[in-house]
C-alpha cells in the first residue's frame, strides 16, 4: 500500500529528475546547439514529466521546441507526428480543443495518406480526435470517427485487448455526455467485465471502469447501486494505491459529488475538503487536479449557503486557474460563473453582474455567440439585468410617492 511518504517521494523523484534534465538540456543547448538530436530527445522528454507533473505551459514550450527542431525531418515523419499528437494532448488538457482538433486533424490526414488505416499511430490518431470532437459536443463526428476506431481495434487486437478496452471506455463516456444511457452503461460494463478479466479486480484500470460505470448507474437515477459501486472503487483504489493517490482521490471526488447531487451536502464537504487538502500536498496547489477540487468544495459550500468561504475559495481559485490554465479554459470560465453566483448570493449585484459579463465575453471569444454555455450565461445576465431595472423603478417610484 503506498503512504503519503511514498507520494512525495514520487512527486519529488518527478520534479528532480525534470531539473537534472532541464540541466542537461541547457548544456547541451550551449555546447551543441537546441537542434542537436540529443537535445531534442531531451526537449521531448522534458516535455512528457513535466505534462505528467500538470505543468502544462512549460510542456507545451518544449513540445513545440521539438516540433521546430524537428521541421528538418518533414511533416510525414513519425516522429515529428508523435511529438505533434503529444502537443495536441497538451492543447487537449489545456481546455484549447480548436487547437487540438487542428493538429489531429492535420495528422490524421497524413497518417490515412503514408500509413493507411490500420497502422497504430493512425488508429491512436482517431482515438484522440474522437475524444477531442466529444469535448467540442460534436457527438455524430466523434460517434462515426470512435466506431471506426473500435472496429479497428477489436478486430487487429481483439476485443479484451487492453487498448481496445481503453477506446471502449472513450465511446462510453460519449455516449453518456449525450445521456445515451442504455448504451453508455452496456459498454461500460463491457469495459469492466474485460478489464477485470485481463488485469484483475484491482487493477487500476478496473478500479477507474468500475468509478466510471458507477456514475453512469448514478446518471440513470439508479442511485443507490451507483452510490455502492462508487464506494466500492474507494475502497478499492484506497487499498491497492493508499488513501492519497491521484486515481484514488479522484474516486473520493466524485463519490463527494454524488452526495453532493443527493443533498448530503455535509458528507459532500467532508470529502471535498480531505481531497483538496491532499491533492495540494501532494501535487501542488496550481496542479490542474488540485484547482479542480477548489472548484467543487467552493461549490458544495455554496450548496449550504456558506457564501464567504465559497467566494474566498472561488476568487483564489480563479487567480490561479488564469495564470496557469489561461482566462478562457472551461475550468477558470466555470470558476468564474460560479463566483458571479457567488456574489449575487452575498448581495454583492454589481460585482455579480461585472463577472457574468466578463464570463459572456470570454465565453463568446471561445466558442462564439451560438454555443449553448454562451446563450446560458446570456440568458442569466439578462435575467439579472432586467432585475436590476425592476428594483430601481421600485425604488424610483417609492421616491416619487414620499414627495
Amino acid at each position: 500500500m503506498e503512504s503519503l511518504d511514498d507520494l512525495y517521494r514520487e512527486q519529488n523523484v518527478l520534479e528532480e529528475a525534470i531539473n537534472v534534465t532541464k540541466h542537461e538540456f541547457e548544456s547541451l543547448c550551449r555546447v551543441l546547439g537546441p537542434e542537436n538530436p540529443s537535445a531534442i530527445t531531451l526537449a521531448q522528454h522534458l516535455s512528457l514529466m513535466l505534462y505528467n507533473d500538470g505543468k502544462l505551459k512549460e510542456a507545451e514550450t518544449f513540445a513545440k521546441d521539438v516540433v521546430k527542431g524537428l521541421e528538418s525531418k518533414g511533416d510525414h515523419n513519425g516522429d515529428t507526428l508523435q511529438i505533434k499528437l503529444h502537443l495536441a494532448t497538451i492543447y487537449w488538457s489545456q481546455g484549447r480543443w480548436q487547437d487540438a482538433e487542428l493538429i489531429e486533424r492535420n495528422v490524421l490526414e497524413i497518417c490515412l495518406n503514408e500509413y493507411g488505416k490500420e497502422d497504430s499511430l493512425t488508429l491512436s490518431c482517431m482515438a484522440s480526435l474522437t475524444a477531442t470532437y466529444s469535448d467540442q459536443g460534436h457527438w455524430e463526428k466523434a460517434e462515426e470517427l470512435g466506431k471506426e476506431a473500435l472496429d479497428e481495434f477489436q478486430r487487429q487486437l481483439g476485443p479484451e485487448h487492453p487498448t481496445t478496452l481503453s477506446h471502449m471506455s472513450v465511446m462510453a463516456e460519449l455516449y453518456y455526455r449525450q445521456a445515451k444511457l442504455d448504451e453508455a452503461i452496456e459498454l461500460q460494463t463491457n469495459v469492466m467485465d474485460g478489464t477485470t478479466k485481463v488485469l484483475g479486480d484491482y487493477h487500476p484500470d478496473t478500479i477507474t471502469s468500475l468509478s466510471n460505470l458507477a456514475k453512469m448507474f448514478f446518471k440513470d437515477e439508479i442511485w443507490e447501486e451507483g452510490v455502492a459501486l462508487q464506494m466500492d472503487a474507494v475502497d478499492a483504489a484506497t487499498s491497492v494505491l493508499g488513501s492519497r493517490h491521484p486515481d484514488t482521490l479522484r474516486t473520493m471526488a466524485t463519490l463527494a459529488n454524488m452526495y453532493g447531487e443527493l443533498g448530503e451536502h455535509g458528507e459532500a464537504e467532508k470529502l471535498h475538503r480531505e481531497v483538496l487538502s491532499s491533492r495540494g500536498q501532494t501535487l501542488g496547489v496550481e496542479n490542474p487536479q488540485t484547482l479542480q477540487a477548489m472548484t467543487n468544495l467552493a461549490f458544495v459550500l455554496g450548496e449550504q449557503e456558506k457564501f464567504e468561504e465559497a467566494s474566498e475559495i472561488e476568487r483564489s481559485g480563479l487567480e490561479i486557474m488564469e495564470r496557469v490554465l489561461g482566462p478562457s479554459h472551461p475550468d477558470t470560465l466555470t470558476t468564474l460563473s460560479n463566483l458571479a453566483f457567488t456574489w449575487r448570493n452575498l448581495g454583492e449585484n454589481e460585482k455579480a453582474v461585472d463577472s457574468m459579463k466578463e464570463c459572456l465575453l470570454r465565453q463568446e471569444q471561445r466558442f462564439g455567440r451560438d454555443h449553448p454555455d454562451v446563450l446560458e450565461t446570456l440568458a442569466t445576465l439578462e435575467e439579472w439585468q432586467s432585475a436590476e431595472i425592476g428594483d430601481k423603478m421600485e425604488v424610483d417610484d417609492a421616491d416619487y410617492e414620499d414627495i
